[in-house]
């Protein structure tokens, strides 16, 4: 095995019939493809550019948000693709870049706490203030709720489980 410019392993042609061959087409990888050379060097980029060592998958989004929008998991991976086809291997976004379906959406992932939202303010040559807001990924929740066990579904509400006398109180005199 030698290794390529990208620092992975590119098999070694096995005689001078295979080695004089043309290369074959290069062909766009698919974005559900995992496990690819360029994949793995992107990831370690982005790793090392963030600080953070926590990177969000497809599965991993997928979980989440099949448990905090109790949504299907047909849907749910739907949604996990449009949202990373937004942040890529970045953890934050500018919100010029959304789309307004998208950004009911983000606003719904928001509230279930699985995105912050940010802004800041810069000004301009003329005098005024231009805000510029960013979405970004809550990263830590996203893993704490993609790793947590199956939901306890069984259980039923502790106030549901109380006699009815309890609720039921003395006049006052």
């Amino acid at each position: 095995m030698r290794f390529s410019r990208l620092g992975c392993q590119d098999p070694e042609p096995d005689d001078e019939a295979n080695a004089t061959r043309a290369p074959p087409p290069k062909v766009r990888p698919n974005r559900a493809d995992e496990g690819t050379c360029r994949d793995n060097i992107l990831i370690r980029r982005a790793v090392n550019i963030t600080g953070m060592g926590t990177i969000v998958t497809m599965d991993s989004l997928t979980k989440a948000l099949t448990k905090r929008l109790e949504a299907e998991p047909a849907q749910a991976k739907g949604l996990a693709y449009r949202v990373l086809n937004y942040f890529g291997y970045s953890d934050t976004i500018i919100d010029n870049l959304v789309d307004q379906e998208d950004r009911k959406l983000f606003y719904q992932l928001h509230d279930a706490g699985l995105l912050h939202s940010s802004w800041e303010t810069t000004l301009l040559l003329n005098g005024k203030s231009w805000r510029i807001f960013y979405w970004q990924l809550n990263l830590e929740e996203i893993r704490r709720i993609a790793e947590e066990g199956e939901d306890q579904g069984g259980e039923e509400p502790l106030y549901d489980n109380l006699p009815s006398d309890v609720w039921s109180h003395a006049t006052a005199t």
